[in-house]
């Protein structure tokens, strides 16, 4: 065989077979953190203290489900002064929580 026995051309255009199913695909619309969970929890108790120019955040997290489970709390801090505002994600914890 040559090589150009070994050359397969497609005239379909580039979209064929597995590449126009990716070329479909959109990231999915999700934040960072989004699950799907057998479970639900409840946030409370959200407390914040500053002190000497560092601020401590504490909040409680149950689950008022029948199965234990995982959740991810997290901490955006918000700049008003700039425009468009921006979003920043200062922290998160994964917490196994029973039910």
């Amino acid at each position: 065989y040559s090589c150009d026995d070994l050359v397969a051309t497609f005239s379909e255009g580039v979209l064929v077979g597995y590449r126009w199913n990716d070329a479909k695909k959109q990231p999915a619309a999700y934040p960072f953190g989004f699950g799907l969970t057998y479970t639900n929890f409840e946030f409370s108790n959200f407390r914040s203290e500053c002190a000497d120019g560092r601020a401590t955040v504490s909040l409680t997290v149950a689950n008022s489900g029948a199965l234990s489970g995982a959740a991810v709390p997290q901490l955006y801090v918000g700049f008003a002064s700039l425009r468009p505002a921006l979003r920043q994600l200062r922290g998160f914890q994964k917490v196994q929580v029973a039910a």
